[in-house]
């Protein structure tokens, strides 16, 4: 991955399981990563929540925001 990843094309949008990217795979792609955003289905809210985190190559976030009860 970390040999693909870079030859790729300049924007690529990878999605993958939280089983098909495990610790180790994560710590190959982030190097390449402007941002990694995680999807995670809260039943007591019967929503998705979105949250998203830096990668190695990103310029800062904005302030992050949540908007409670809201499914993305």
């Amino acid at each position: 991955m970390s040999e693909y990843l870079p030859v790729m094309s300049d924007q690529v949008v990878l999605f993958t399981t939280d089983t098909g990217m495990d610790a180790t795979l994560l710590s190959h792609v982030r190097p390449y990563s402007a941002r990694i955003y995680r999807f995670s289905y809260e039943s007591e809210l019967g929503a998705t929540s979105v949250s998203c985190e830096e990668g190695g190559n990103a310029p800062p976030l904005p302030e992050r925001r949540k908007v409670p009860g809201r499914a993305y």
